[in-house]
C-alpha cells in the first residue's frame, strides 16, 4: 500500500467502520457505466482502501478554520456510479464524476475523461449553488492537505 494512503487511514479512518476495497472488475465496470477512465492514483486508492468513511475531519477543518472542503467519505467505485448518475438528475454537470462527499452532501469530482492520466485536479460541486470551482490541483494533493491537519476530537 502506498504510505500517503496508509498514513490517511491511520489518522483519518473510523475503526467502527474499516474501508473496503474495490477490485479491479468492479472499478473497470464504474469506468464503463460513468464513460471515464480513473486518474491511476484514483485507481491505486480504490483498490488499497476503498470506501472509505471519515467523519472526524470536519471537527478538524472547523477547528482550524481550514479553506478545505470537510470531506466526509470517499466513495467506492459503485457508489461513484449511484452518486454521480442521482447527482446528475438534480442538475450536476454531466462532465463531472463524483468520487467523494463533504459533510454538507456535496460532491468532490473528477472531470470525465478517456485518456490515461496518472492524476487529475478535483473539483468541488456545491448542490445548493449548483457551483463548481477545483479545490485540490490533484487527488495526491486533496490526499496531502487532509493529513496536514491536526487531528480534533
Amino acid at each position: 500500500m502506498q504510505a500517503i494512503f496508509q498514513q490517511f487511514i491511520a489518522k483519518w479512518g473510523d475503526a467502527s467502520l474499516p474501508s473496503l476495497p474495490c477490485d479491479e472488475q468492479s472499478i473497470a465496470s464504474a469506468e464503463q457505466a460513468l464513460r471515464t477512465r480513473f486518474p491511476d492514483l484514483h485507481r491505486c486508492f480504490l483498490v488499497e482502501v476503498g470506501k472509505l468513511w471519515v467523519p472526524n475531519i470536519l471537527s478538524s477543518v472547523v477547528a482550524e478554520a481550514a479553506d478545505l472542503p470537510s470531506l466526509q467519505d470517499l466513495l467506492s467505485a459503485n457508489e461513484a456510479v449511484e452518486t454521480t448518475n442521482g447527482w446528475r438528475s438534480a442538475g450536476m454537470p454531466n462532465d463531472l464524476i463524483a468520487v467523494a462527499s463533504d459533510a454538507g452532501g456535496n460532491c468532490l469530482c473528477f472531470k470525465r475523461s478517456l485518456e490515461p492520466r496518472t492524476d487529475a485536479p478535483v473539483y468541488l460541486w456545491d448542490h445548493d449553488f449548483d457551483e463548481t470551482t477545483e479545490v485540490f490541483p490533484s487527488f495526491y494533493a486533496m490526499i496531502q492537505s487532509y493529513l496536514s491537519l491536526k487531528k480534533h476530537a
